[in-house]
């Protein structure tokens, strides 16, 4: 079985790929705490959606049962909660010889421009009221060498979200645009975000 969390985009994508998945031979799993971002409708091949959090207990049955777990910019939603527990319980979910991929984002990075530094800027003051450290992706290789995984590997990979397009090819304009497009949206959301922590910390006060 395969577990992938955020809406199953991935996981669907992943799936396409490989040429019995619409046999039934293999099982898919994507998780998400909110239901609302699962698809009103079945995708080929049939992939179970369920609501389950990390921080939670994973259901009976499921340990030692997964051969690939994949895990992308969700760790931040732990909030104040201890990241190591949450590796370890992931990793309580691979079958033996099974493979664990996650990604995580740092943010910054030299010429990132006003507006990217702004964003960044609000990203981490979101996550340090939550409760948690912005810096945590540099730690996760070593997390999962205590954990007794072996073969593994870290990669860092940059990603330039911005506007100029002087010397890229077509399909590098493409994927900078659609970048772009993540980003913004990412980005108002994120804003909504902080002025709702804001107006009920105010309100507190008022009412407190």
């Amino acid at each position: 079985m395969l577990i992938q969390f955020l809406q199953g985009c991935w996981l669907r994508d992943f799936a396409s790929t490989i040429p019995n998945s619409a046999s039934g031979t293999n099982e898919y799993v994507a998780t998400d705490i909110n239901p609302g971002y699962f698809p009103a409708t079945s995708s080929t091949p049939p992939i179970h959606f369920q609501k389950q959090s990390f921080n939670d207990p994973w259901p009976t049955g499921w340990a030692n049962t997964f051969n690939l777990v994949h895990q992308r910019f969700a760790l931040a939603g732990a909030g104040s909660n201890p990241i190591r527990p949450i590796i370890s319980n992931f990793v309580s979910l691979l079958a033996p010889g099974g493979y664990i991929e996650f990604a995580e984002i740092e943010f910054g990075g030299e010429g990132v421009g006003d507006a990217m530094d702004l964003v960044f800027t609000l990203i981490e003051d979101i996550l340090k009221a939550i409760g948690r450290d912005p810096g945590f992706a540099p730690e996760l290789k070593g997390m999962f060498e205590q954990e007794g995984l072996v073969d593994v590997e870290e990669k860092v990979v940059t990603v330039n979200a911005g506007g100029i397009l002087e010397g890229l090819t077509e399909e590098e304009k493409d994927f900078r645009a659609r970048a772009v497009t993540s980003m913004v949206m990412t980005t108002e959301g994120l804003v909504q975000s902080a002025k709702s922590r804001y107006y009920v910390q105010f309100a507190f006060l008022e009412h407190g």
